[in-house]
């Protein structure tokens, strides 16, 4: 398995997930991939950028490394990003990729909103609540639902509603309850302001 991972600053949100929206749907069969927003951790980046906010762009490929090196190329060329990481990486590294960001015995908050479009209207909203975030630990991703969409409703054990194009996962993790009800606010807050898009409905 081909990992890339894409990161770029606060500058560059709105450009980075404008073009995430779009690059996306230009994925082959063997190849997905994610937008997301966190601090990162040392686990993808140099000590400089530990803990910095941005925005992310995920792709993993199951292909060859010089096929989606292309796409790689791509990435860079449209928005210069901060930091990459692009390596082969066995696929239960990658499940482990992020456990540092979600320590046990944590409080967490996770609320949740499926898209019909990753509108302007949306990125206003991911770049407006990311310079509010102040705890290291919070994180939405946007996960399109491509590889889903074609199969009928009620022919998998998966369930819920295959007609929208993303979901959208907002989450607080918190090491000190005292941070728990602050926490939980920015997420409802940020989960609300994205519904008034009128592009979207709840999840949970």
């Amino acid at each position: 398995m081909n990992l890339g991972l894409f990161f770029w600053g606060v500058d560059k949100g709105s450009a980075a997930l404008r073009f995430s929206r779009d690059f996306l749907k230009t994925l082959p069969q063997n190849a997905s991939g994610s937008s997301a927003v966190s601090a990162p951790r040392r686990a993808v980046c140099s000590r400089q950028h530990h803990f910095a906010p941005g925005f992310a762009l995920i792709v993993v490929g199951y292909g060859s490394p010089e096929e989606h090196a292309l796409g790689h190329q791509a990435i860079r060329d449209a928005v210069a990003p901060l930091f990459e990481l692009v390596t082969p990486m066995p696929y239960v590294q990658l499940q482990q990729m992020f456990d540092e960001a979600n320590p046990w015995g944590t409080l967490a908050y996770e609320k949740a909103l499926y898209l019909d479009e990753l509108t302007d209207g949306a990125i206003q909203v991911f770049t407006e609540y990311l310079p509010k975030k102040t705890s290291r630990s919070r994180s939405f991703r946007l996960l399109p639902g491509r590889r889903v969409r074609p199969v009928p409703d009620d022919e998998t054990a998966f369930g819920g509603s295959r007609k929208a194009r993303y979901a959208f996962n907002i989450s607080a993790v918190c090491p000190d309850p005292a941070l728990y009800d602050g926490e939980r606010s920015w997420v409802r807050s940020f989960w609300q302001a994205l519904r008034r898009t009128h592009q979207g409905w709840a999840a949970t």
